[in-house]
């Protein structure tokens, strides 16, 4: 289909000279000098995509059927992809089907396209290269990757009995074959990651029945336990992990997995919970790291349990249980956060000013700052917190995390009911990040007192 583009001068120019510069670098691929791959390669890495383009076009028209034709036929479809012109890049694909059916590269770069689109969330398109893999290169090495990759779309798009499908397949057809329980294992990792829990369990459970003597069957199991407390099947998990730590006490993965599983413990503010694995992890490893951040998480539960009042004690625990230790910052800052969900804000801002007066160089640092406002807003130190934030806007103003801080601080301000002052600053996020991802949401919270739009905003609480 024919594209009406109008080519302004300074375009028109670029695509002059990357025409003079493949004329210059082309005919022999000299090694004193960049081939036009490479040459397109580099704009396209310095985001001059029309010269990109131009030179992978040229390649294509003038070594038609050669190597380096199908390598720029890909990279077409690519660059499609990574400016987000899906339809061309759809074009293009196709036209790398059709023109190079036979090339024996064709899966691995089919294959790789499919990645990308997967990482730009784009499951139909990614499905479709997969299966035709699949389908068209049954006896390629990657195969049995793209079959899983097939039903992994399918899960994303919620086509769960067709995923099912696949998946009975892909076992089937690839029964005994060495790299299926990975295949399977990282099939569950992504139902995990995108928050389909039941689905991440169902092939978990496949590993752990089926697979029992593969390298994955302990991690499989311990993230059975995961997806159950993800579901909220408490008692479940709590079974599994008590099994777990009769069978695999001598495994030397165990340990680093029962942290894990805490931190998901903590995340779900079982905190009594969580606080019995790290526990666990201190006392099978108490001169490992993963002992420090066990230990430290102890400090902060005792201060979000009520066992101890005295933020100033677990700082002080911290500091000399620590010293020196890359990750104080962070730790503190996850104590705190812990203490802001239990409603214990005085603790929380004690602790996170604690970061902002002693470790302004950290990474936790604008943060803290953010929530030491966050907890005068919540104690009702209004004065505070609004010159505490006026502070924080003019310190940080190109920090990468501001918008999304300021706009959780303008939901805690709602939280309490002040309405003001939230809508000053959902304003100042107007005015000032128009192309945020929450900017709409933004508008629409200055003209309705809501507290949060359920499911399409953040929570209002640190992170």
């Amino acid at each position: 289909m024919a594209k009406k583009i109008l080519i302004s001068f300074s375009v028109l120019l670029g695509v002059i000279l990357a025409g003079i510069t493949l004329f210059l670098v082309a005919a022999e691929y000299s090694t004193d000098t960049l081939s036009p791959l490479e040459q397109a390669k580099t704009y396209e890495t310095d985001g001059n995509y029309t010269q990109a383009e131009v030179i992978y076009r040229s390649i294509v028209a003038n070594y038609p059927g050669t190597d380096p034709a199908f390598q720029a036929q890909k990279n077409l479809a690519l660059l499609c992809i990574a400016t987000r012109n899906y339809p061309a890049a759809q074009v293009e694909v196709d036209v790398l089907i059709a023109d190079f059916a036979e090339h024996p590269e064709l899966p691995a770069a089919l294959y790789d396209i499919a990645n990308h689109y997967w990482n730009k969330d784009k499951y139909e398109q990614a499905k479709r290269l997969h299966k035709y893999i699949v389908d068209n290169k049954p006896n390629s090495d990657l195969a049995m990757g793209a079959q899983t990759w097939v039903a992994g779309s399918d899960i994303r798009l919620g086509n769960y009995a067709t995923a099912q499908e696949e998946i009975d397949a892909l076992t089937t057809d690839f029964a005994g074959h060495p790299q299926l329980p990975q295949m399977i294992y990282d099939l569950a990792n992504s139902c995990w990651y995108a928050a389909k829990y039941e689905q991440a369990r169902q092939l978990y459970k496949y590993i752990t029945d089926n697979m029992a003597d593969s390298d994955f069957a302990l991690r499989a199991q311990v993230w059975v336990a995961g997806s159950d407390m993800k579901l909220g099947n408490y008692a479940a998990a709590q079974e599994k992990i008590d099994t777990l730590i009769a069978d695999f006490a001598k495994d030397p993965e165990l340990t680093g997995l029962i942290y894990k599983l805490a931190d998901e413990y903590w995340y779900a503010q079982r905190y009594e919970d969580a606080r019995r694995l790290y526990q666990y992890v201190l006392d099978k490893e108490p001169d490992s790291d993963l002992a420090i951040w066990a230990r430290a998480w102890i400090n902060g539960l005792e201060l979000m349990l009520g066992n101890s009042t005295s933020a100033q004690q677990v700082i002080d625990a911290l500091v000399k249980d620590c010293a020196g230790h890359p990750g104080l910052a962070q730790m503190i800052y996850g104590i705190a956060n812990g203490c802001w969900y239990v409603g214990k804000y005085e603790q929380a801002r004690q602790l996170y000013k604690y970061i902002a007066d002693n470790m302004p160089d950290s990474d936790f640092a604008m943060r803290a700052r953010a929530w030491v406002a966050g907890s005068d807003i919540m104690l009702g130190n209004y004065t505070a917190a609004q010159e505490a934030i006026d502070a924080l806007i003019k310190d940080f103003p190109k920090h990468p995390q501001l918008p999304l801080t300021l706009y959780k601080l303008a939901g805690v301000y709602y939280d309490v009911e002040r309405y003001e002052d939230g809508k000053r600053l959902y304003q100042h996020i107007v005015d000032n990040w128009p192309d945020f991802e929450y900017a709409t949401a933004a508008k629409f919270m200055i003209e309705h007192r809501v507290k949060n739009l359920e499911g399409l905003t953040p929570y209002h609480h640190p992170e």
